[in-house]
């Protein structure tokens, strides 16, 4: 089984530290047998954002985090779950390298400036999941993006799944994840790079 990572968003901090040991996230994703790196090393990027318009150094800065994380501790095409902005920082990883065995966006602003920079030969499998054009985050995030601050579906995703009535950060409770069976992704054996 693959190694899970969980990227924060934006200010991810504030978010009942969701990606860290010891988050009610992290005990259920143990519990429903998914493989995260031991509770004291998660990965952790400064999830700033230096504003809404174009480029954020912030994102390439936490790729290449990212991807020498992976390094650091010997994890090969991990499986990433990754939410809001910390979608953006997943997807530019690829183009420095990164290959991502299960990538699942939760509530990321679709932004056509990060989408053309993805390799997405480096992405064995893309699901994404949003909950519709009632999150303001979402759309605030896709502002500066060069595409439609209202589009929520991934164009680059194997699978865009609308959660209609759920907020931002709704999208991270454990009891929504096992009701609709998406722990199960994370637990994927090696999938096939095409």
């Amino acid at each position: 089984m693959n190694k899970t990572i969980l990227v924060a968003g934006t200010w991810g901090f504030e978010d009942d530290d969701w990606f860290r040991g010891g988050s009610t996230f992290w005990t259920e994703a143990l519990k429903q047998g998914v493989d995260l790196p031991k509770a004291t090393n998660p990965f952790e990027w400064c999830t700033g954002l230096e504003g809404l318009h174009g480029e954020n150094a912030h994102w390439i800065a936490g790729a290449h985090a990212l991807l020498w994380y992976c390094m650091a501790y010997g994890i090969k095409r991990p499986n990433i779950a990754a939410h809001s902005h910390g979608g953006q920082v997943a997807q530019i990883s690829t183009l420095f390298g990164l290959e991502i065995n299960e990538l699942i966006t939760i509530a990321t602003p679709v932004r056509d400036d990060v989408q053309k920079q993805v390799v997405r030969s480096r992405i064995a499998h893309w699901r994404h999941i949003h909950t519709g054009v009632d999150d303001r985050m979402q759309i605030l995030g896709e502002l500066g993006g060069g595409g439609n601050p209202l589009k929520r579906e991934m164009v680059l995703a194997d699978e865009n799944i609308d959660e209609p009535g759920q907020t931002h950060s709704g999208l991270l409770d454990p009891a929504l994840w096992t009701a609709r069976g998406w722990w199960e992704r994370l637990k994927n054996e090696e999938r096939i790079f095409t």
